[in-house]
């Protein structure tokens, strides 16, 4: 069963062992570079102050999973 909950200050952890994991390619579709834990640090704080929704999906403790609705003015690109 997956937990699916909004990204927490605490998460950071997670979301680098997360996306450190990934293939290379797939970082290319990701707004943020999450695995610089200075990005991980300001998509967490655009979480806390309303520029963006960061949803992670958990298998327990591990997450799984990422997505973001952002309204923070960063551009789009391959």
């Amino acid at each position: 069963i997956l937990l699916i909950r909004e990204a927490e200050a605490g998460d950071a952890a997670g979301i680098l062992e997360f996306a450190t994991a990934l293939p290379p390619h797939d970082l290319l579709f990701l707004r943020r570079d999450i695995t610089d834990p200075e990005q991980v640090t300001a998509l967490l704080h655009a979480s806390e102050t309303g520029l963006a929704r960061n949803i992670l999906a958990f298998d327990g403790e591990k997450v799984v999973g990422y997505a973001s609705v952002a309204a923070d003015g960063l551009s789009w690109t391959r």
